[in-house]
C-alpha cells in the first residue's frame, strides 16, 4: 500500500510564512511548500505523516515576537561626582534587530544587534566616541563589545575619555569621561522599522 498524499493550507499569525521555509529543513516526505505572505498562509504537500510534522513545527515557529524597550544615555562625568546627562534616546525592538543610534549629535554612535531573552538583553556592539569640528567627525576611540543588561538595572556598556580633550597618557586619570549607559525592559509597543 502506497503513502498518501496530501495538499494542506497552513495559516500563520505573527511569522512571515517565507521566513518559516526559509529558515526551514524541509522533512523528508514534504514535496512543496508554496509560501504566501500577503495572505500569510502556506501551502504544503506531501505524505501524510510529514505534513503533520511541519504543521507542529509551524506552530512552535509562530509565536508573537518577544519585544524590548532599549534606552541609551550618553552621560558626561567631570571632576568628582558631577554628572551631565547629554541626551537619552529609547527604541522599541525585537529580538535579534539590528541597532543604530547617534547621540549628541554624533559625539557617540553605536552599531550593533540586540539579543534578548525572558529577563535581560545581550548587545553585541561597536561603538565611538569622536570630536565634532564644524562638519568633520574625529573619531578619538572605538570599542567592540558584548554587553548583558539585566531589566530594570541602568548598565554601563562604554567609557570614553572626553573627545574634546582626547585619553589620557600619563598616570592622572582625565578628568572627564563619556559614559554610555544601558536599560533595557520588556516591551508592548511596535518594533522600529
Amino acid at each position: 500500500m502506497g503513502r498518501q498524499v496530501v495538499t494542506r493550507t497552513l495559516r500563520f499569525q505573527y511569522l512571515k510564512p517565507s521566513k518559516f521555509t526559509a529558515e526551514l529543513k524541509k522533512p523528508e516526505g514534504v514535496s512543496a511548500l508554496l509560501p504566501d505572505d500577503k495572505k500569510m498562509r502556506l501551502t504544503v504537500q506531501g505524505e501524510k505523516e510529514a505534513i503533520e510534522l511541519l504543521v507542529q513545527m509551524a506552530q512552535l515557529a509562530d509565536v508573537k515576537p518577544f519585544r524590548y524597550l532599549l534606552t541609551l544615555t550618553l552621560v558626561k562625568l567631570g571632576p568628582g561626582t558631577r554628572r551631565q546627562a547629554l541626551e537619552k534616546k529609547s527604541l522599541v525592538l525585537e529580538n535579534k534587530a539590528p541597532v543604530s543610534i547617534s547621540l549628541s549629535g554624533g559625539m557617540c554612535e553605536l552599531q550593533g544587534t540586540l539579543h534578548g531573552s525572558p529577563g535581560e538583553v545581550q548587545l553585541l556592539f561597536t561603538t565611538q566616541a569622536a570630536r565634532l569640528r564644524g562638519t568633520r567627525r574625529e573619531v578619538t576611540e572605538s570599542l567592540q563589545a558584548s554587553r548583558r543588561v539585566p531589566f530594570g538595572k541602568t548598565t554601563t556598556i562604554a567609557r570614553f575619555a572626553d573627545p574634546q580633550i582626547g585619553p589620557s597618557h600619563g598616570t592622572k586619570p582625565t578628568p572627564i569621561t563619556l559614559v554610555l549607559e544601558a536599560s533595557a525592559n520588556e516591551a508592548m509597543g511596535r518594533p522600529e522599522r
